[in-house]
């Protein structure tokens, strides 16, 4: 009798238990940030020793697994490391196939606990901000929910790289590059980020709630819990960055998807957002206006006596002659805002007389009163970053030209171009990087290498009372001498432009710019200088067509003749069938006097394909 009451206690214990787990359960390598390695082995992304519990765990998912089940058997004697405490996330997971007693107490997990009361968890993206190469990509943060805090009083989670400020440039790139500096998830106030990014970068914030359930975001927190206090990691600009290692943390989550894998070269935050998007884990983004947008909204809503009165007025306060002021809420409104910008220029604190003018017209705001609220920006204007193609694409085409037809083919690592679709990146933008150009010419049975763009940037911005930004672009490459039609000589060359951008019409933007173009190679062996201007349109027709055209006149004055200058005029027509997908007609004309006149053209017709 006795003994068949044990059986049948055994066996009541042992039905409420899984089978036991295996070492490859997708939840536990994730749980130790395991990746395989190129031998079929693995590797933990942690580096250090203090988060695991064997000796062997960064390499060894079994062994790791049975010193973790040794240990949360074992009940700590007073003064010893209570790893159930430690490791919270991995206890919960693990009791599911075994039976573990559970810790007296555990205080500063519950504390942990307690302090991260949240019921929503959402996927920040922050703009592209092209002044500053590092974030010309934008950045991906999370922001937390807790129902009792009023919104700008949340926290954020981000991943960062823990850089010296004494490093050296070559420091910098290399460790950069290798994964030499340590990484690390940290807590940030949100009213820092959006003190950050939307008033001193001016750039837009776009807030997806990711679709969890309260168990998995206790999950996450307990998790998270565990790598704030045991794991270093490496920071990888290129692939393990920011947005990467948030991904790390959000597929601890989905056992079943996939969410790290498949990025070529690089992983770009606006990738993770398309990446998440289409696995169907994040709902419409909410959105948090720059202040640049801010105001240009506002502007918009004015009528032309306020734009009229708005523009003396932000006049008389760059001039220090701010006097009467109006007893009109939205006009007082977008002066602060704008003040609000001119501080983000002064490093975040305005000097005395403009600090005086800000006063002046809060006061005047505040005596107002409240108003009725003011439409909201449409969402529909909105470039919603999981809309925009991916970042790399292979473009094939066949041209015409003088030297006959040719197989063109461009390698393009990333990220944007000026004739791609805007939607999901700043829009008239380009960031290109390591692009490669080579092609194939039938008549002559040869391959040809065209151009290698180290780096390429274009920014063109309507110009408006309200920001009056300029419009600009630069470039660095190494290419063949399309300039004086010597396709066998190669030049380094730079360029860079500043103008303005004129808005015709709402999908119609004009621009004007003063060019510099520098080269070094085989022009007269000591380089070149080239001035002029650079005119162009771009429009988009419609949500799946776009036109570009420029047209510039470079003349050379570093060998003060009239025989060295050429006029050169681009345009491409793009249609695009679905977002990673574009039909292009392009076409390339030049004439170009050195010592003599000489003409060139280069159509083409092909596709291009983002990946």
């Amino acid at each position: 009798m006795i003994l068949s009451s044990v059986l049948l206690f055994l066996l009541t214990i042992s039905s409420t238990l899984a089978a036991p787990l295996s070492p490859q359960d997708s939840t536990w390598l994730r749980l130790l940030h395991y990746k395989k390695t190129i031998f079929g082995g693995y590797q933990s992304r942690v580096k250090s020793s203090r988060f695991f519990i064997s000796k062997a765990g960064s390499t060894s998912p079994e062994k790791e697994l049975e010193e973790t089940i040794r240990a949360f058997k074992k009940t700590p004697k007073k003064d010893e490391l209570d790893y159930r405490c430690l490791f919270p996330a991995r206890f919960d997971y693990l009791k599911k196939f075994y039976d573990f007693p559970s810790p007296k107490a555990c205080p500063q997990f519950e504390t942990w606990m307690q302090w991260n009361q949240v019921d929503k968890l959402y996927l920040m993206f922050a703009s592209q901000y092209l002044s500053n190469p590092a974030s010309a990509f934008g950045h991906t943060f999370l922001k937390m929910r807790n129902p009792d805090f009023q919104d700008y009083i949340q926290m954020t989670i981000g991943y960062a790289g823990q850089i010296p400020d004494n490093v050296s440039s070559f420091s910098y790139i290399y460790d950069g590059l290798t994964g030499g500096f340590e990484g690390k998830y940290q807590l940030t106030p949100f009213v820092g980020k959006l003190e950050e990014y939307n008033n001193m970068e001016s750039r837009d914030i776009y807030a997806y709630p990711l679709k969890l359930s309260q168990k998995q975001i206790n999950f996450f927190f307990k998790h998270l819990y565990e790598v704030g206090n045991a794991a270093d990691f490496g920071y990888l600009f290129l692939t393990e960055n920011c947005s990467y290692m948030l991904l790390t943390l959000l597929e601890v989550l989905f056992p079943k998807k996939d969410l790290t894998s498949g990025f070529y070269l690089y992983t770009l935050p606006a990738e993770t957002i398309i990446r998440l998007h289409k696995e169907n884990l994040l709902e419409a983004p909410d959105f948090y206006p720059s202040l640049t947008s801010q105001i240009e909204h506002k502007y918009s809503l004015m009528s032309s006596k306020e734009k009229s009165d708005f523009s003396t007025l932000r006049k008389n306060i760059l001039n220090h002659k701010l006097n009467n002021l109006p007893e009109n809420q939205l006009i007082l409104e977008t002066l602060l805002d704008v003040m609000r910008l001119l501080r983000a220029d002064f490093h975040g604190s305005l000097p005395p007389p403009f600090k005086e003018s800000y006063i002046k017209i809060l006061k005047q705001r505040a005596s107002l009163g409240e108003r009725p609220s003011l439409p909201a920006i449409k969402k529909e204007e909105l470039s919603l970053p999981h809309q925009g193609h991916l970042p790399r694409s292979i473009q094939l085409s066949l041209e015409d030209s003088k030297r006959g037809e040719a197989l063109n083919l461009d390698l393009i690592p990333g990220v944007h171009a000026l004739g791609d679709l805007d939607a999901g990146f700043k829009k008239y933008s380009e960031v290109q990087v390591f692009n490669l150009k080579a092609r194939y010419l039938f008549d002559e049975k040869s391959f040809e290498f065209r151009e290698l763009t180290f780096l390429g940037l274009q920014n063109i911005l309507p110009f408006n009372q309200v920001t009056k930004a300029p419009s600009w672009s630069f470039d660095i490459k190494f290419q063949n001498d399309r300039l004086r039609n010597c396709y066998d000589c190669y030049k380094l060359s730079s360029h860079g432009a500043v103008g303005v951008g004129f808005n015709i019409y709402k999908d119609l933007t004009l621009f004007a710019m003063a060019k510099a173009q520098g080269e070094v190679g085989n022009f007269r062996d000591h380089g070149a200088l080239f001035l002029g201007p650079h005119i162009g349109a771009i429009s988009k027709l419609g949500k799946q067509f776009k036109a570009l055209v420029s047209h510039s006149y470079l003349r050379d004055v570093t060998h003060y003749s009239d025989k060295y200058k050429a006029r050169q005029t681009k345009m491409e027509f793009s249609y695009f069938p679905q977002r990673n997908y574009k039909i292009f007609l392009k076409s390339f004309i030049q004439s170009s006097w050195f010592e003599e006149k000489r003409s060139s053209y280069e159509h083409s017709l092909g596709g291009a394909f983002y990946f």
